[in-house]
């Protein structure tokens, strides 16, 4: 994913977490969602692939103020 399209998905759910179209209970299934999809990308991608999901997932959970279980953008084992 490059970096325009991170920014763009980004601004679509703060868009509407401020219009109140969202909170902060919708942003924490995005964020689940984005989990599983980096579950299910580490099964059928390269682990480096899957970096700019992980970070995706914490920028939206950052800007939602929401937890997120993924604490690195860099996949387990990606260096080792």
């Amino acid at each position: 994913m490059d970096y325009a399209t991170n920014l763009a998905l980004r601004a679509i759910v703060s868009g509407l977490h401020h219009a109140g179209t969202i909170d902060q209970r919708h942003i924490s299934k995005i964020v689940e969602a984005l989990v599983d999809a980096d579950e299910t990308a580490g099964q059928h991608h390269r682990k480096s692939d899957r970096y700019h999901l992980r970070k995706l997932c914490m920028d939206i959970a950052r800007d939602g103020q929401v937890d997120c279980p993924i604490h690195e953008a860099d996949p387990p084992g990606l260096f080792g």
